[in-house]
This record gives structure tokens, C-alpha cells and sequence, in this order.
């Protein structure tokens, strides 16, 4: 069995394949070698897995989605009404008058605090309410000590409200 193939020149050399003509003898051909690599521990870089990048991602989003929309709600227009809310009760208190505006109180005035707590921001719109109730009460004969405290307290923070947002000095009669 004679190959037509030069023998190998220099050590570590592989014999090339048979050339054709010659007598292979139906041996298959090896395939080609191809050189190899070898890579240091600190050259090899550990594929990392973009999972938590993604979910990071995602939690960021629905969190800014979520504080836009608690805000949208939260908001709920409420300073939309503050200027005509500050513009009629200082129209009702006389600009902080308050104990004039209860001395000359008429149906008019009722109308104009029904209006205002409709207006009501939501930082005293529960103190309108408060009030309302305890004026219907009163007019049932059932004001005590209770509901008068819980008026003052109602009335307080209207006053709070009304001198730290619309620029209104309220003077609760009373109170010092």
C-alpha cells in the first residue's frame, strides 16, 4: 500500500490526505486539525445572565407608572378649585372676618357655604362637612359641648388652611 503523499517533514507535522490517483486502499481521510486555544482562568469572562436587568427595568417602570397615577389621584384636581375656593370665602368672611360674616348671616350665607364646601380642597373639605352636620344639628336643638368643640376644631383648621393657601388672616370668635 503505497500513498502518494510526501512524508512528514518536521516533528509535530501530520501527514497531508492521500493525493488522488494513488492507492488509497479505501481508508476515509482524517479531517484537518485546526489549532487550539488555551485561554488563562482570568481571560475567561462567565457569560451573565440579563434576567435581574430586566426585571429592574420592569419594577422601575411600574413604579414610575404608579407614582404618576397615585398622584393623578391623589391630586384629584384639587387645586383646580383653590382660587375660586380662596375668592369666595373671602367674599364670605369679609376678608377674614368671620364674626361679622356670622353676625349678618342670611340664607345667602348658608348658599355661600354650601358652595364653598362643594369648592373645598381636600385638605378641608372634611372640615366643611363637619360643619355642616353640626349647623343641622344645632338647628335640631341637639348642639352640646362635643359638637361645639368639634366646630371650633372644624373651624380652626379651615382658618389654617385659608391663612397658609389664600392669604386670608381668619380670626376665630372666641379663640385667641
Amino acid at each position: 500500500m503505497a500513498f502518494n503523499a510526501p512524508p512528514p517533514t518536521g516533528p509535530g507535522e501530520q501527514p497531508s490526505a492521500p493525493q488522488p490517483g494513488g492507492s488509497g486502499g479505501g481508508q476515509p481521510a482524517e479531517p484537518p486539525s485546526y489549532p487550539h486555544q488555551t485561554l488563562l482562568p482570568q481571560q475567561v469572562q462567565q457569560s451573565r445572565s440579563r434576567t435581574p436587568l430586566y426585571i429592574g427595568l420592569v419594577v422601575l417602570l411600574l413604579l414610575a407608572v404608579g407614582g404618576v397615577v397615585a398622584w393623578r389621584i391623589l391630586n384629584n384636581g384639587d387645586e383646580s378649585t383653590r382660587a375660586a375656593y380662596c375668592r369666595g370665602l373671602k367674599h364670605l368672611t369679609h376678608n377674614g372676618d368671620l364674626q361679622g360674616a356670622l353676625s349678618n348671616a342670611s340664607l345667602a350665607t348658608l348658599n355661600s357655604v354650601l358652595k364653598l364646601e362643594r369648592l373645598a380642597p381636600t385638605a378641608v373639605r372634611s372640615d366643611w362637612k363637619t360643619l355642616q352636620s353640626l349647623a343641622t344639628s344645632a338647628q335640631s336643638g341637639n348642639a352640646n359641648y362635643a359638637t361645639a368643640l368639634q366646630a371650633l376644631t372644624a373651624l380652626q383648621s379651615i382658618a389654617d388652611d385659608a391663612k397658609s393657601h389664600c392669604g386670608i388672616p381668619m380670626k376665630i370668635p372666641g379663640l385667641p
